[in-house]
């Protein structure tokens, strides 16, 4: 059985054909074609690629679609 909470955490799901899920995502600070930062779970997720678009964002769940080139954690400030 799962730890209570496990379901509400951050998950960061990726594909090959360039799509990624950011599932429990809490704000989009920043949003260019080349980075994307969001908060999710009290950190900043910095994702930087080429022609990143945002897909959509479905409650809490946001899609993003781009060739990434690095992923990037930080402590939310």
């Amino acid at each position: 059985m799962p730890p209570k909470g496990f379901y509400q955490q951050p998950v960061i799901h990726m594909d090959c054909r360039g799509w990624m899920e950011i599932e429990n995502c809490t704000k989009v600070l920043l949003y260019t074609q080349n980075e994307v930062e969001i908060e999710i779970g009290g950190q900043v997720v910095c994702i930087h690629g080429e022609g990143l678009k945002l897909g959509e964002l479905a409650g809490k769940n946001l899609f993003l679609q781009g060739i990434v080139f690095e992923i990037e954690f930080k402590q939310n400030s």
